[in-house]
């Protein structure tokens, strides 16, 4: 563990630009524009992939019926 430490106070602060492109680089994206899906006999299937160590949101909502 000590040497861990040792070895990143050794590389100091990264510059600026750097932290910039880090930050930049773990913001979310969204990797589609949403789409509606109808349900077909009370099923939907649903086919996505996602990128390594991706995270999907799906939301879903269920339409009121009038009686």
């Amino acid at each position: 563990m000590e040497q861990r430490l040792r070895s990143l106070e050794k590389m100091g602060s990264p510059p600026a630009g750097q932290v910039a492109e880090l930050e930049k680089a773990g913001q979310l994206q969204r990797l589609a524009a949403p789409k509606r899906r109808r349900v077909n006999q009370g099923e939907r299937f649903l086919d996505f992939s996602l990128p390594r160590q991706g995270v999907f949101w799906l939301k879903l909502t269920r339409k009121s019926i009038a009686p």
